[in-house]
């Protein structure tokens, strides 16, 4: 069984190396992992792999905290002329969705496909960690501005900046997820990552929501910090994983 299962491994190598234009050597071995720490939580704290593990998951957290809750937030600012952090407290009523707010609220949102597509493009000429800070650095920046009230063209500009820097910051980390943990551990990896994320997610939510009529200008510091976790973590991560070569076991 063990046979066929090798075979069928090579076949498939083979199928994918040819999609690829890559010639494999005729003496290629299939070696099944027995007694590995596959999927092994604890390998993502080794000393090989703990530094990143952190800060990706210190990215992340304040990442989608702003990525999700925005989804959330925009109708709610614009259906009630949020203008920053120091505007008026909007009144807590329920309304239905102007078409104006829902054009603005639609155009927000598309710049997600924008930023990942950028963000992807970017990152394969200047490498992983540039961008992962550029990106951070943007989110920051907008999120900061977000605390003075302009005029309402300037905030859903500001607005804009901030979910194309978000979403690109997204993929950024998911690159790097794929690109720095070996085979036996990437799955787990993407999860510990992923649910430290949706905490993330979780809280901006639920603070978007109990806080906006309280005072726009606790959402605006909620995003502040959340931001600022995700670019001191940016700072703080050094590793450029483009082009890196991974095994597919881990190597102590």
């Amino acid at each position: 069984s063990s046979g066929i299962n090798a075979e069928k491994a090579k076949e498939a190598v083979r199928f994918m190396a040819r999609l690829n234009g890559v010639e494999l050597h005729e003496g290629l071995e299939v070696k099944c992992f027995e007694g590995e720490d596959l999927g092994e939580l604890w390998v993502l704290f080794s000393s090989k792999y703990i530094k990143e593990t952190i800060l990706l998951s210190v990215i992340y957290f304040g990442n989608i905290l702003i990525f999700l809750s925005l989804i959330l937030f925009l109708p709610m600012a614009f259906n009630s002329e949020f203008c920053g952090g120091d505007g008026a407290v909007p009144e807590h009523k329920c309304k239905k969705l102007s078409q104006q707010s829902l054009l603005k609220t639609a155009i927000v949102i598309s710049a997600t496909i924008k930023g990942l597509l950028t963000a992807h493009g970017l990152s394969h000429i200047t490498g992983r960690v540039p961008m992962l800070r550029l990106f951070a650095a943007a989110t920051l920046l907008s999120c900061l501005l977000l605390y003075k009230c302009y005029s309402q063209d300037v905030t859903f500009m500001l607005l804009f900046v901030i979910k194309f820097a978000a979403s690109g910051l997204n993929i950024l980390v998911w690159i790097i997820i794929l690109e720095n943990y070996p085979t036996s551990v990437r799955t787990t990896a993407s999860g510990f990552v992923n649910f430290w994320g949706k905490i993330g997610g979780v809280v901006g939510v639920i603070g978007v929501y109990a806080l906006f009529y309280v005072s726009p200008y606790l959402v605006v510091t909620m995003y502040v910090v959340a931001s600022l976790m995700s670019f001191v973590g940016a700072v703080l991560f050094t590793k450029e994983t483009r082009d890196l070569e991974i095994a597919d076991v881990t190597e102590e």
